[in-house]
C-alpha cells in the first residue's frame, strides 16, 4: 500500500523541553516511536518533520545517524499542518499517516487495521465506544490524500495549522466514516500515554523500565501489557493522573520561579520550589524556568526543568532578561525574606505595573499587600498575618511532592534522619552517636547528607547499621521505605508526614511555648522535642508504641494530601483569567 507515516516532532516544547531527546530505556523517545512504525508492514516510508533552526538540529542528527528520513521545515515554526503539507505534497501517498512525536506507545496493529479499513474507499477511521468507554489510544491521526488536501485548505484559524486535524470540524459531515472495532483489550477508561510533562515522563520511564528488565531488547513495549499493569499498580496510574490536557487553542502560561539555595540557606526553598513548578505543569499547562540563586549543583528533579543557577548580584539581570525572551505571566518569589529589601520592592511593584502577576511564598514579601497573592504553606498563623484579602494558608496549602499511594503503616526497624541540606545546626556532629547509643541494636540507620552539608560523625565501632545517602537523587522512596523518621522542622518534616512516616521533629532556636510547635504537638502529627535529647528519647518512645506510631501515619497522610501546588496552580489561573476578564 501507498501510506507514508510523518511523525511531528520540535524540541521546544514549554512544558518539557527536548522530551524527543529524553532516555527511554537506552534510547531517545523519537527512536522508541519510529521503533513501532517498523512494526506496520503496510509503510512505505516513515519521515521525520522537524523545523530548520539550530535548537532542533539535534533531531536531524539523530535522524541522519539512525539511517532515517527527516526533513527540517523554513517556514514558520508553528505550522505544523504545512510541515508536514511539503512532506505530503512531494510524496503523494495515497494514505498519510501523522503520528504526534510524543506517543511512544502508538500501537502498530492497530494502524495496520486502520490502513486496511481507509483502503475499502472510506474517508476516515472512526472508532465507536464499547458501552461509552473510548480507545485509549493517543497520537495516531490517518487521511487519505484527498482529504489531507482539503484539511490544508481548511486549516485558516493559528491553531488549525498548529495542530493536525483541528479543520476538520469544517467539512466532517461530507465524509464517509467507516466504523472500526479494535481489540477489546484497548478500550479503558482515559490514560494519558504521550509525554507533555515531567509526570507524563516519569510515567513511561518507569514502564519502560519494567518492560526490558524482563524482555529482549529488540522488542517493542506491548500496550495490552501497559494497560495490564496499570490496573494492577495504581501507583503507576498515580504518576501522571494529575496532568491536565491542554486544549488545541490554549496558549501555554508563562511562568518564572525565583528561589534560592546554599549553605546558609538549605534545600526547603528549593524543594519547594520544583514542587510548584510539577503543579504548574500538570495542572496549569504552564512552561516553567527556575531562576536559582546559589552555587550550582545536581538534583535529579532539576534535570527535567529547565532552570538558571545566578549569583546574587546578577539576578535582577537575569530575571528581566527571562522576562523579555518569554514574556512572562507570573513571577513566583520563594526566598529568605531577608533577602527583600527596599530594592527588590520597588522590582516587584515594577513587575505589577507592567501588569505581571506577582506571588509570594510563605511571606517572602512580608507585606501581603505588595503582591497578588500570597501562599503560606502552614498550618498556623499570627491573627496579624490572616487580615490581608490575598492571603491564603491551611494544611491545604502545604507544597509537597505527589504521592502515589496511601500508605498503610506497619512496624519496622529501619530510621531515616533528614538535618536539612547544609545541617546549619551541625547534628551530623552529635547526634550519630546518640542514636547508635539509645536505639534498638536491631536498627538500620539511614541518614541523608544534603549537598552542602559535612559528612556525618558516625561511630567508629557502631552497635547499628548505617547508610549515608549522598544527596539521593529519590527522596519519597527513601521515605516509604523506612518505618520512622527524625527530621529537622520544615519542609524535610512535612515530606515525611506527607507519605505516612511517624517522625520525630525538633526546632532549635524555637521556645518550649512555640505556639506553632504547640499546635503541631496537639494534632499529634508529629512527636516534637525541644532539645536534640529530648527528640532522641521522644524516638525511643515512638519506637516501642507501634499504635501511636500507626496514629501518626494515618492522620499526617490525610492531613496532607499533596495537592497544594495543583491548588496553588489553579489559584494562579483563576488570578489571569480575573485579570482577563477585568481588561474586557
Amino acid at each position: 500500500m501507498d501510506v507514508i507515516a510523518v511523525v511531528g516532532a520540535r524540541l521546544n516544547s514549554n512544558r518539557l523541553p527536548r522530551k524527543h531527546l529524553l532516555d527511554l530505556s537506552g534510547k531517545p523517545l523519537i527512536a522508541r516511536i519510529f521503533d513501532r512504525l517498523d512494526r506496520v508492514p503496510e509503510l512505505r516510508e516513515c519521515i521525520l518533520a522537524t523545523t530548520a533552526d539550530s535548537y532542533n538540529r539535534p533531531l536531524v542528527d539523530w535522524a541522519e545517524a539512525q539511517g532515517r528520513r527527516a526533513f527540517a521545515y523554513e517556514g514558520d515554526v508553528n505550522d505544523l499542518v504545512g510541515r508536514i503539507d511539503y512532506i505530503v505534497s512531494r510524496e503523494r501517498p495515497k494514505m498519510v499517516l501523522y503520528i504526534c512525536g510524543d506517543s511512544p506507545l502508538i500501537e502498530p496493529t492497530t494502524i495496520s487495521r486502520m490502513i486496511r479499513a481507509l483502503a475499502r474507499g472510506a474517508d476516515r477511521v472512526a472508532f465507536p465506544t464499547r458501552d461509552g468507554v473510548p480507545v485509549v489510544h493517543e497520537g495516531i491521526d490517518l487521511f487519505p490524500f484527498i482529504v489531507w488536501n482539503r484539511l490544508v485548505l481548511e486549516a485558516e484559524q493559528p491553531f488549525e495549522r498548529e495542530h493536525v486535524g483541528q479543520s476538520l470540524v469544517h467539512f466532517a459531515k461530507d465524509l464517509n466514516h467507516v466504523p472500526l472495532e479494535d481489540d477489546p483489550v484497548f478500550y479503558r477508561p482515559k490514560l494519558r500515554l504521550s509525554v507533555d510533562t515531567p509526570s507524563d515522563y516519569q510515567f513511561m520511564s518507569e514502564l519502560y523500565r519494567r518492560w526490558y528488565a524482563v524482555h529482549d531488547a529488540d522488542s517493542i513495549v506491548d500496550l495490552a501489557w501497559v494497560l495490564d499493569e496499570v490496573d494492577r499498580d495504581p501507583a503507576l496510574r498515580g504518576i501522571n493522573a494529575q496532568v491536565r490536557q491542554k486544549t488545541a487553542q490554549e496558549s501555554s502560561t508563562s511562568v518564572q520561579i525565583v528561589t534560592a539555595t546554599g549553605p546558609g540557606t538549605g534545600m526547603g526553598h528549593l524543594s519547594r520550589a520544583i514542587s510548584v513548578a510539577s503543579g504548574l505543569q500538570d495542572a496549569a499547562s504552564a512552561g516553567v524556568k527556575l531562576l536559582i540563586q546559589g552555587p550550582s549543583f545536581e538534583k535529579a528533579e532539576l534535570d527535567l526543568l529547565p532552570h538558571v543557577f545566578v549569583e546574587f548580584e546578577e539576578m535582577f539581570e537575569t530575571i528581566e532578561r527571562d522576562l523579555a525572551q518569554r514574556s512572562v505571566q507570573v513571577v513566583i518569589l520563594d526566598l529568605p525574606a531577608r533577602y527583600l529589601g527596599e530594592e527588590w520592592l520597588r522590582f516587584i511593584e515594577g513587575l505589577r505595573g507592567k501588569g505581571i502577576k506577582v506571588v509570594s511564598l510563605d511571606f517572602t514579601v512580608t507585606d501581603s499587600e505588595r503582591v497578588d497573592l500570597q501562599w503560606v504553606p502552614s498550618f498556623f498563623l499570627r491573627e496579624s498575618d490572616m487580615e490581608s484579602a490575598n492571603l491564603v494558608f491551611g494544611w491545604e496549602c502545604f507544597l509537597l511532592g505527589s504521592r502515589r499511594m496511601t500508605r498503610t503503616w506497619k512496624p519496622g526497624s529501619e530510621l531515616l534522619v533528614l538535618t536539612g541540606g547544609s545541617d546549619v545546626h551541625g547534628f551530623g556532629d552529635v547526634l550519630p552517636g546518640q542514636l547508635d547509643e539509645d536505639l534498638p541494636a536491631h536498627f538500620k540507620v539511614h541518614w541523608v547528607r544534603g549537598p552542602f552539608a559535612r559528612e556525618p560523625k558516625l561511630p567508629s565501632e557502631p552497635r547499628l547499621e548505617w547508610t549515608v545517602h549522598e544527596n539521593p537523587k529519590d527522596l519519597s522512596s527513601l521515605i516509604t521505605r523506612c518505618h520512622f523518621g527524625f527530621a529537622l522542622y520544615g519542609v524535610s518534616l512535612f515530606e515525611c508526614l506527607h507519605h505516612g512516616l511517624p517522625t520525630v521533629t525538633l526546632a532549635p532556636g524555637r521556645s518550649d511555648e512555640d505556639r506553632e510547635l504547640k499546635a503541631l504537638q496537639q494534632a499529634d502529627l508529629a512527636v516534637v522535642g525541644h532539645s536534640l535529647a529530648e527528640a532522641v528519647d521522644g524516638l525511643r518512645h515512638l519506637i516501642f508504641d507501634p499504635h501511636h506510631a500507626r496514629a501518626i501515619s494515618d492522620a499526617s497522610q490525610q492531613r496532607l494530601d499533596g495537592q497544594g501546588p495543583t491548588r496553588l496552580a489553579r489559584r494562579i489561573l483563576d488570578l489571569l483569567q480575573e485579570e482577563s476578564v477585568s481588561k474586557n
